[in-house]
């Protein structure tokens, strides 16, 4: 299960599908079953980062596609949730993209669905994430406040960056639901968990 990549910002970001290939070569050298992780940015998202998932599950041959759909979690060092955590602890402005909607998955949940799918050999692409708790970044934002125990006067409404998709309308979780794979952990849960993990 290959899940290393250089995340979105970093100037290595070409190094994606080179690295894919060379472990791609790798297991089929050895007759190893590759799943790779990529992103549902792939689909809509306009950005060097979506440009090296697509170069990537080229790069990854036939490989199992995992494509995650936000994923959050304790030990998390980038993203949405973590990210206006840190803020909020610190005091600092809690910075919400304009119009933007997302549903997070949480990182157990997502794992469970990997776990599934190697279990069962699954070939082809899946979407990995949650489809049914769509929230816009404003809604997250109080709800990390209330968390924290922080002033909402903290958040600041930004114009989003060009790139990404506002609202990502669904995914295709339905394959994954006919295995059995069910979200257990809810946005308010964790949320808590993520922050009692920075808190140590």
């Amino acid at each position: 299960v290959h899940l290393a990549a250089v995340m979105p910002g970093d100037e290595r970001l070409i190094q994606n599908a080179p690295i894919t290939a060379l472990v791609a070569a790798a297991c089929a050298a050895r007759y190893v079953p590759l799943f790779h992780g990529s992103s549902t940015s792939v689909y809509l998202d306009d950005t060097p980062y979506a440009d090296s998932k697509r170069a990537s599950e080229e790069a990854a041959g036939d490989a199992t596609i995992l494509r995650f759909h936000f994923p959050y979690g304790p030990g998390q060092r980038r993203g949405t949730i973590p990210t206006m955590l840190r803020q909020a602890l610190a005091g600092e402005p809690v910075v919400v993209y304009r119009g933007w909607e997302r549903s997070f998955c949480f990182a157990a949940d997502a794992a469970a669905a990997v776990v599934l799918l190697v279990e069962r050999a699954a070939r082809g692409a899946w979407d990995i994430g949650r489809d049914d708790d769509r929230r816009s970044l404003l809604e997250v934002a109080r709800l990390v406040c209330a968390e924290v125990d922080a002033s909402e006067s903290l958040i600041d409404v930004v114009e989003p960056p060009p790139g990404p998709a506002v609202v990502l309308e669904s995914i295709d979780t339905t394959p994954l639901h006919g295995l059995g794979w069910r979200p257990h952990v809810e946005l308010e849960e964790g949320v808590r968990r993520t922050l009692a993990a920075l808190l140590g």
